[in-house]
């Protein structure tokens, strides 16, 4: 049967993450865990209202012998995505999820590692220079001026790694200006669809598995 153009959209999103066959296999699960027709439309709710205000921005603190970097490594703000392989769906964080990974920050190592360019996600030679620093400042949800939240983090850079000077350099260069998440969805299971202003959004949902963050100069969540 043909899946109509909003689920061809989701469809692709799948096959572009996982391949074809296994994009195929996880798009049916879901289609079935959430029990949705994708020969129709797919449904809108009500009153659903949303603005896109990124905000983005460091803040680099010498204490002692170490460096910190602390700023927001993901926000509740609609993501920005490539139009690229027909998909031109956004990702968008809720609040709940922050909260999600500020616990999951807060508990295990895995998921307060910070890489550079997500040479923390690699999955040969994974790399990371700093760490949060959650035992003086813990990984925190904060609502914004706009009435969005963010997840503020705290990051002690690695001190005797050979590669802190330059990525210190960077950020006040300018050639790093932010944070971006790695995380995985296990199989799109953790993840919806939304409607946000007549926009086709993939919402991702407690239960996803934070795996580190990264200092970027192009944030985006993969």
């Amino acid at each position: 049967m043909v899946k109509s153009k909003d689920f061809q959209k989701i469809y692709n999103r799948f096959v572009k993450q996982y391949g074809e066959k296994d994009g195929n296999r996880m798009y049916s699960a879901w289609i079935n865990k959430k029990g949705y027709n994708d020969t129709k439309p797919f449904p809108k709710k009500k009153e659903m209202k949303e603005f896109v205000c990124p905000i983005r921005g460091i803040e680099i603190k010498e204490s002692g012998k170490d460096f910190h970097i602390e700023g927001l490594i993901a926000t509740t703000h609609i993501d920005n995505v490539d139009l690229e392989d027909g998909v031109d769906i956004p990702d968008r964080i809720l609040k709940s999820t922050l909260e999600d990974f500020a616990d999951q920050m807060n508990s295990n190592k895995s998921a307060r590692i910070m890489g550079v360019h997500h040479s923390e996600g690699r999955s040969n030679f994974p790399e990371f220079f700093g760490e949060a620093d959650i035992n003086n400042s813990p990984a925190k949800v904060i609502k914004l001026t706009d009435g969005e939240y963010g997840l503020y983090v705290d990051t002690k850079l690695l001190k005797d790694d050979p590669s802190t000077p330059q990525i210190i350099n960077d950020f006040q260069e300018g050639n790093l200006n932010s944070f971006s998440i790695t995380y995985e969805t296990e199989g799109f299971m953790t993840t919806d669809f939304d409607w946000v202003d007549n926009n086709l959004v993939r919402t991702l949902l407690p239960g996803t598995r934070l795996a580190g963050y990264t200092a970027a100069s192009n944030p985006k969540n993969p």
